[in-house]
């Protein structure tokens, strides 16, 4: 059975068909050939010496150099052009001599970016920060890596993909229901966006029927979860051994509560549909880039602000090579920190300022009364504050923030505080610290 019938069926399939078919659906997966062959070079891999990591990195990429060479236009008159051999290339610092892409890039000259190899493959779309759709072309084989990589990850806290099951808060089409199952990745998934006191006790009887091992999808989808069970007196009598985060940027505050109510750790993890970097976070809450899935490099520019330029090992179809993401990153402790997106985490001052998430940040204890903050902006200069406060929000707390806003802002906007009921949420279910309308 190949990818694409395989996810349409599992997609399409009626809830109580899958679970007759769960255990064939879920053995496409974790006994395919690649996903095993991936999964035990990631447990050898974790035991080498740096050197043996570094060696076995550079055979990869410039094997995956060698590939777009010989499979894609874009590659084979780009290497040609700047006399770069890749079958000769002797040192990983040779990557500097070879030019950086973009979506932009891409869009223009999206076909030669692609693999003339015939193969089975199927595709993905991303908007990221130029807010149009780009159709990603992932091979086949892909699928079954990434996953390893995944599972691999979540081995940290405990993950079996034997066995384990998740509960996921994520968006999709749930046509009407609050449900859906999914046996290709054993668990359960959740809609996001019904998380209240009218519907929470659904929710649980679907948990505690389901009995998950873990809890896995947007920090903020989780967090609304751990809040109303917590307000309504409502204990899980599933025992829940960790936390996936995806998707979002997770709040440190809001990280704490849900592990603290479940009484475990949480991990998260970086990666894009383009397929070309994955990062794993560490227990001290900083990021390494994992040298079996690309090469990373971290490119700083003027302003200081530092950018991830990735290669990939995985995706044979549409091969990326130093292709320039949109996400900010930070070196911190052993790892780095990675901050939402360079463009669509911004406010626009009036001048045409560009304010990062990263500088927004609140940190006071002040948060303690606040459920969610978001921010909205329509025109440049000016935007909106949302408090969804936790239960009351006096107006010397809400004169604590503006005094905070206002060390961060030094009079380049003008806001107001809007006490609201809720935030704003993508059409998924996603939440945004920014909620950014300027196109």
């Amino acid at each position: 059975m190949n990818s694409k019938i395989l996810k349409k069926l599992n997609g399409n399939m009626p809830d109580f068909i899958k679970l007759l078919a769960k255990n064939i659906i879920r053995k496409k997966l974790i006994e395919n050939r690649v996903f095993l062959e991936q999964y035990e070079e990631l447990m050898k891999f974790e035991k080498l010496s740096d050197y043996e990591k570094k060696e076995i990195q550079f055979h990869k990429l410039k094997k995956s150099l060698c590939y777009a060479y010989e499979n894609t236009k874009y590659y084979k008159n780009t290497f040609d052009t700047i006399g770069f051999n890749p079958y000769e290339m002797k040192d990983i610092s040779e990557m500097k001599l070879l030019p950086q892409i973009d979506k932009k890039e891409i869009f223009d000259r999206y076909d030669e970016f692609i693999s003339s190899e015939k193969m089975d493959f199927y595709c993905s779309s991303t908007g990221g920060s130029t807010g149009k759709e780009m159709i990603i072309p992932l091979d086949k084989d892909s699928i079954y890596r990434e996953k390893a990589f995944i599972y691999h990850c979540w081995s940290k806290l405990g993950y079996d993909y034997k066995k384990s099951r998740l509960a996921t808060f994520r968006g999709m089409d749930f046509a009407g229901k609050i449900q859906k199952y999914n046996p290709l990745y054993n668990e359960v998934i959740l809609s996001p966006v019904r998380i209240n006191n009218y519907e929470i006790r659904e929710y649980v009887k679907i948990i505690e029927k389901f009995r998950p091992n873990f809890i896995h999808g947007y920090p903020s989808a989780i967090y609304s979860f751990c809040k109303v069970l917590k307000e309504n007196n409502i204990i899980l009598s599933t025992n829940i051994k960790g936390v996936f985060f995806i998707s979002e940027t997770v709040d440190e505050i809001k990280r704490t509560f849900i592990e603290q109510y479940f009484n475990c750790k949480s991990l998260a993890f970086y990666g894009h549909t383009e397929r070309a970097v994955f990062a794993e976070e560490g227990f001290d809450k900083c990021y390494k880039f994992n040298e079996l899935y690309g090469f990373t490099e971290i490119d700083t520019d003027d302003s200081g602000s530092s950018r991830i330029i990735c290669t990939g090992f995985l995706n044979k179809k549409m091969p990326l090579i130093r292709f320039i993401t949109d996400d900010v990153v930070k070196e911190e402790c052993e790892g780095f920190k990675i901050y939402g997106h360079r463009q669509k985490e911004v406010l626009i001052g009036k001048h045409g300022e560009e304010v990062s998430i990263t500088s927004l940040e609140i940190n006071d204890k002040v948060l303690t009364q606040i459920r969610f903050y978001q921010y909205v902006q329509k025109e440049r200069g000016k935007f909106i504050f949302n408090i969804v406060p936790e239960k009351h929000i006096s107006d010397e707390d809400i004169k604590l923030i503006k005094k905070l806003l206002d060390k961060k802002l030094i009079n380049t906007f003008e806001y107001t505080i809007e006490v609201v009921d809720r935030v704003i949420l993508s059409s998924r279910g996603k939440f945004s610290t920014i909620v950014q309308c300027i196109k």
